[in-house]
């Protein structure tokens, strides 16, 4: 919430690759989310301009991260910083942003809007770029025209751009230098029964692909919602490669339906799951492949399936996050 106070047109931000601020330029305020205590880091918290740090409760317990490895640290360094868009009259309500860049490195990001409440069935996602580096953002335009009926389709993989969208996720695949992906959730099913026009969050995941972010393929369905939650995406793919082709991991979660017409089991809990996109070795520079004939060739190059869901019996596991180390492993981060 505090990124969204009035604020001078620089701010500070944390380089992970030194240990002090050597140039004195923010000395009077602590780095965001940690401060080098001996051979730990403890979690800080930033007050405001005028107040300064917050005081927390003595009852809270420290959270203490273990020992920082030698070499790794922080440097504070101002930056400047520029709003992609404010909330209007005709959009105010707008969530998950998500940046990525193209080759040529213009900056990407992409949105959910609606015009009141998060949910509505014209919640939808937006587009806007930046070719200076981010200082200034074109005007936000709609992703794609939404649809006002379900049609049937001769493609089983069309998306039906019907219901609210949900957590765009942008992503590249930087090694094959290709075009940019963006995973969305686009309700179909579960819609809310607390007010008129609104829909519970996820559904489908759907894959567009684009080289100039102007111009986006036919969205293709990836993985549907069946029977059962919703699915929802929020955060971006990572790649992995192997023997020259490549993998897409996408981070998404399964969200119960709440007051809803959907059923669902009792004691159901959010849980989370990895889409694997494996590489499809017969479309992969096949024209003729049926999917090529309706999507983008890049769009049809990769198979998905899910990952074993992951639950914790007190709490959801939401919008995660996924890092892929050198050596291979995978760590996923869960908002609880």
């Amino acid at each position: 919430p505090r990124l969204l106070q009035p604020a001078p047109h620089k701010r500070c931000r944390i380089l992970p690759h030194m240990l002090t601020d050597h140039q004195n330029i923010c000395p009077s305020r602590p780095s965001p989310g940690a401060a080098l205590l001996g051979n730990q880091i403890q979690d800080t918290e930033l007050g405001s301009p005028t107040q300064g740090p917050h005081k927390k409760n003595p009852k809270d317990k420290k959270f203490v991260l273990p020992p920082v490895p030698r070499g790794l640290g922080a440097e504070v360094e101002c930056v400047e910083f520029s709003w992609v868009f404010t909330n209007s009259y005709t959009l105010k309500t707008t969530h998950m942003a998500t940046i990525a860049a193209l080759s040529d490195g213009t900056l990407v990001v992409a949105f959910q809007a609606a015009r009141y409440n998060e949910g509505d069935t014209d919640q939808k996602i937006m587009i806007s770029v930046s070719t200076d580096g981010g200082k200034s953002w074109r005007i936000p335009r709609p992703l794609f025209k939404m649809e006002t009926s379900v049609t049937a389709s001769l493609d089983p993989r069309r998306a039906v751009l019907r219901g609210a969208q949900w957590g765009p996720a942008l992503g590249r695949a930087e090694v094959e230098r290709g075009p940019l992906h963006l995973f969305f959730s686009q309700s179909r099913r579960c819609f809310s029964l607390e007010r008129e026009e609104a829909w519970c969050p996820g559904g489908d995941v759907v894959l567009t692909t684009s080289t100039d972010a102007l111009t986006w393929s036919e969205p293709r369905l990836i993985d549907e919602q069946l029977i059962g939650l919703p699915k929802v995406t929020a955060n971006p793919p990572v790649y992995r490669t192997f023997k020259g082709k490549t993998a897409w991991l996408l981070p998404i979660w399964h969200e119960v339906p709440r007051k809803s017409n959907c059923e669902y089991p009792l004691n159901t809990t959010d849980s989370a799951t990895i889409l694997i996109g494996h590489p499809d070795l017969f479309c992969i520079g096949n024209s003729s492949c049926s999917c090529s004939l309706l999507h983008s060739p890049d769009a049809c190059t990769h198979t998905w399936t899910e990952a074993p869901l992951l639950r914790h019996p007190k709490t959801w596991l939401i919008e995660a996050a996924l890092v892929v180390f050198p050596d291979g492993l995978l760590l996923q981060l869960f908002r609880t």
